[in-house]
């Protein structure tokens, strides 16, 4: 049954979105397709959507099986519409199916068909089982993938198939908003009186099931008796059964646009988790935990706690890294900067020590776990106030409930002075605060000796600047040369050596040509790409042939050139999700225009600054000329690393009126 329904967190606000929510007397009887489905050639609701989902439905339900015990079935029927070339990524469906040990899911009963319309008349193709495959994704990750047979744009897709899981215990997500509409969502969660989950809501609506509770009759055979006189015989078993029901008609897609951490956080979800089992005699055993349970459950783990216990084998070095050091702040400098030139991440992630620390460090490799607790081990033994501190990716989201399985990743902390540092060594070009983007993803939980826990905002706070000078020389054909020198500091500087990490310096040239279009780009001089306690400066020099228009012997030239904005990044007319830079920055860019010889400026932009409101961010705008030149200085500030999102209108109009400021020409004529 039910223990309880919630809404999950700062993820979650309570807005209905206007899904109806009724009884439908329609009937999606499988290989009913209609002319009219197939006739169809956009969704009203959503004239723009590439494919809908014209029902969706689910049964998850409860069998008793003689040998394995209780089994969870999962019937799935789905019907989809292809409304254009885009919607043709739905022609292969992927079901996922988990394995632990000897126990595994496996799909049965596959059900698929293709409709197509042709010459007025619904023809039928089946999917056969070459379209069927099997990949190993992971260790306990089994994908299936169905390939349908004669998709086109037009086609309606009819699938339906039976997944049979041993892990009763484990219901799975009911994923109520895809990426595409759904016309129609049906799901149906029926759970045994022995069983007790918590229920939780995630993405902007509410869910407002149809719960009711039933009974239920299964019926069973059992051996009486033995040897030869052993009989066969029939019986039953009536169950209280609790019972959600959860039906929508035109569930909108799930849009994505940019400035999102993981789009699966806000999308329209049901979770369900298991709080207690309760045994036929009447025992109950309780699951549900809290986030301390969780933390200090990860600290008892020989690959966490135990391994900040072991530094024996890297005393000797560690005396050699610190011989000299002066002060906290130096130790700490000292070891991170060993730790990372020492230690190679193997690209795993993980929250716990996959080798041990000591095998690793022998090795000179590990997953996160094992090169960020020998860091934190290292610190400690140093006499630094060091904590481990768990997170969880980008990529993983936000976990909806308090699970072990919520963090996948592990950080160092250094209290020093009342400031704290955190470091990730498993990236080269890190410095103390500035984290790779991967682990930029709200907060993080410090776990200390004493088995508390405290939560750690992960984002910074100090602003990452870049500051950009170009210099440009026009002629009166249009064609332009010139220099541009950039500065990067802190996740900027970082977002720059990871690009160029191994890259050669005719690589770049190339890909600045190809990023800003240009003719040639030469020159390329890079400093402190290595020193990450320094900014990492950039500077080139370009040419660019008929970069402005001539018309009527007019030049009409864009000032910010390719280092302006021209396209709003905000798109939506609705968005109930934050708005994620990742990291508080400003951008600053001089541009120093000289214009052709015997040429005057005969119309020009005027200056622009506008403001968020709570002081958010601000753009400035500012051009001038003098002497055959003009000058232009543009920034924009952004001072929160996360905007809710009841700025996003006032978010997408101050970006507009920056790309409309920037598209503005100057017109010079000849004197």
């Amino acid at each position: 049954m039910i223990k309880k329904v919630s809404q999950v967190g700062c993820i979650v606000i309570l807005l209905f979105m206007g899904l109806s929510h009724n009884a439908f007397s329609q009937d999606y009887e499988f290989k009913k397709v209609s002319k009219e489905e197939l006739s169809m050639s956009v969704y009203p609701q959503d004239t723009a959507a590439p494919a809908v989902y014209l029902h969706k439905s689910r049964n998850t339900y409860y069998e008793d099986d003689e040998v394995k015990g209780w089994v969870l079935y999962t019937d799935v029927h789905e019907r989809i519409k292809i409304l254009n070339k885009d919607g043709l990524d739905y022609a292969t469906r992927k079901i996922n199916l988990y394995l632990k040990g000897r126990l595994k899911e496996r799909v049965e009963s596959i059900k698929a068909f293709t409709f197509n319309l042709e010459d007025g008349k619904v023809k039928s193709e089946k999917l056969s089982k070459s379209g069927i495959f099997e990949n190993m994704e992971t260790d306990n990750r089994l994908e299936v993938s169905l390939t349908m047979p004669a998709v086109k744009v037009g086609s309606v897709l009819e699938i339906s198939y039976r997944i049979v899981s041993p892990f009763f215990t484990s219901i799975d997500d009911v994923v109520i908003q895809e990426d595409i509409p759904t016309a129609h969502h049906y799901t149906k969660i029926q759970i045994l009186e022995y069983f007790q989950f918590s229920r939780l809501i995630k993405g902007n609506f509410n869910a407002n099931p149809k719960d009711y509770t039933d009974t239920r009759r299964i019926d069973f055979t059992y051996e009486q008796g033995g040897g030869l006189t052993s009989t066969t015989k029939d019986a039953a078993a009536i169950f209280e059964e609790f019972i959600s029901e959860y039906e929508y008609m035109h569930v909108p897609a799930l849009k994505e646009e940019r400035y999102v951490d993981n789009i699966d956080n806000y999308r329209f979800t049901v979770v369900y988790e298991l709080s207690s089992t309760k045994s036929q005699s009447g025992v109950v055993k309780e699951y549900s935990k809290s986030w301390e349970d969780v933390v200090a459950t990860i600290y008892k783990y020989d690959g966490f706690g135990k391994q900040l216990e072991r530094t024996n084998f890297f005393k000797d070095d560690l005396a050699g890294v610190l011989d000299a050091a002066s002060g906290y702040m130096d130790r700490m400098n000292r070891i991170f900067d060993y730790v990372k030139s020492h230690m190679n991440w193997n690209k795993r992630y993980g929250m716990s020590a996959a080798s041990g620390i000591a095998k690793a460090y022998r090795e000179k490799t590990g997953n996160t776990g094992d090169i960020n607790l020998l860091l934190t081990a290292m610190l400690k033994e140093a006499g630094l106030n060091a904590n481990p501190v768990l997170v969880s990716t980008r990529s993983h989201g936000i976990p909806a409930y308090p699970t072990i399985d919520g963090f996948n990743y592990v950080i160092a902390a250094v209290e020093i002075d009342g400031q704290r540092y955190l470091l990730d060594a498993t990236e080269k070009m890190a410095a103390p605060n500035v984290l790779p983007n991967r682990v930029l993803n709200w907060s993080g939980t410090m776990v200390m000796e004493n088995g508390l826990s405290m939560s750690v905002d992960l984002y910074p706070k100090t602003i990452s600047q870049v500051s950009t000078m170009l210099n440009v020389e026009l002629d009166d054909f249009g064609d332009i040369s010139g220099s541009v020198r950039a500065n990067r500091t802190l996740l900027e500087a970082l977002d720059q050596r990871r690009a160029f990490e191994n890259e050669s310096s005719s690589k770049i040239e190339e890909d600045l040509m190809d990023d800003y279009n240009l003719d040639l780009v030469s020159d390329l001089e890079l400093k402190n790409l290595n020193d990450t306690s320094k900014p990492v400066s950039m500077s080139y020099s370009f040419e660019k042939e008929g970069a402005v228009e001539i018309i009527d012997g007019d030049i009409y030239l864009n000032p910010m050139f390719f280092l302006g904005m021209y396209e709003n990044p905000f798109k939506l007319d609705e968005r109930n999700y934050p708005i994620n830079f990742v990291h508080p920055y400003m951008h600053r860019k001089i541009i120093n225009i000289t214009l052709p010889e015997g040429y005057s400026v005969t119309s020009i932009p005027e200056a622009l600054n506008i403001s968020l409101p709570d002081g958010l961010g601000a753009y400035t705008f500012n051009i001038g000329q003098s002497n055959g030149k003009l000058n232009v200085v543009c920034s924009i500030t952004m001072k929160q690393a996360v905007v809710p999102s009841l700025y996003y209108d006032t978010l997408k109009e101050f970006y507009g009126q920056r790309v409309a400021k920037e598209s503005e020409k100057v017109i010079i004529s000849k004197s």
